[in-house]
């Protein structure tokens, strides 16, 4: 029985980990979500450490539990597709190729960790060998297609009354980005060591 409970922990271990940072970073409110955030100005002046934290704070507590309960989700369904280490990869590169995109396209303040489920949403729809052909288009296209709704039409639901700000929808376009630069790595990934 131990044994086994050791065994259920270890394997969740990485959404483990992230759920309780996220909860507790969010419980310990908005002066950490300052000091945390995606802030351009402060970025620009060397605290580039907000690269990767923006993803870990939050609105509130409402905006924390809404992404946790969908990268919860994600873990659940997609967890087989990558080992530990590979996952936590997959999370560092998507943070900083998102926050370079939001970086470069002028955005001001960011938090949240929504994009990053996109990102890994693609990734792992795209590398999963157990859904078949006709199963990954349908999901490729359906997530495509909600975010290019988005950046035409704006969010799907307000976040205002939900999340106590904005929904950052060119924050989900990019973690989409980001992910097909993970999936190009994984297609050549072989070809680009072999040659090394």
């Amino acid at each position: 029985m131990i044994e086994q409970l050791k065994n259920i922990l270890l394997t969740q271990l990485p959404i483990l980990i992230l759920t309780i940072t996220v909860g507790v970073l969010s419980a310990l409110g908005d002066g950490v979500t300052d000091q945390l955030s995606f802030d351009r100005d402060r970025i620009n002046s060397g605290q580039w450490y907000r690269l990767i934290t923006c993803h870990l704070v939050h609105l509130g507590p409402t905006h924390a539990a809404l992404n946790m309960v969908a990268a919860i989700v994600g873990w659940i369904i997609f967890r087989r597709v990558f080992d530990q280490f590979q996952w936590l990869i997959c999370i560092l590169v998507s943070a900083l190729s998102i926050s370079t995109m939001l970086w470069l396209s002028g955005v001001e303040w960011y938090v949240g960790f929504s994009a990053i489920i996109h990102s890994l949403m693609l990734l792992s729809i795209g590398l999963d060998r157990s859904i078949n052909k006709i199963t990954r288009f349908i999901l490729i296209a359906g997530l495509v297609s909600k975010v290019l709704y988005e950046q035409f039409c704006g969010a799907i639901f307000s976040g205002t009354t939900v999340i106590n700000g904005d929904v950052s929808v060119e924050s989900h376009l990019f973690g989409l980005i980001s992910s097909l630069i993970l999936l190009l790595f994984f297609k050549f990934k072989d070809r680009i060591f072999h040659q090394v």
